[in-house]
């Protein structure tokens, strides 16, 4: 069976509510519970909890230089684990 790695992308920085990124989290958690031989890691990518976003939801623009923080990590992330011959899955986003 192929190895992967879990990339976890909980964010809730696009929506204009609080918590839509608890969801991921909750999966993540119930994986952590057992013991796959096929997971090689399981990362998470985070953005600063200090961010103090924007919930108007008139704004499609919102939080988007933290969005991009964000993606840039998620992306270097992927890039890593495909360089390394392993199958990425994200949660999340």
């Amino acid at each position: 069976m192929r190895k992967i790695d879990i990339i976890s992308a909980c964010s809730d920085l696009g929506v204009h509510v609080t918590g839509s990124n608890l969801g991921p989290k909750i999966l993540l958690k119930n994986i952590n519970n057992y013991n796959y031989d096929n997971i090689v890691n399981i990362k998470e990518i985070e953005y600063n909890s200090n961010y103090i976003k924007e919930l108007n939801s008139q704004n499609k623009k919102k939080n988007l230089d933290m969005i991009n923080i964000f993606n840039n990590k998620l992306y270097t992330q992927v890039k890593s684990t495909i360089k390394n011959n392993i199958f990425p899955i994200t949660i999340g986003r």
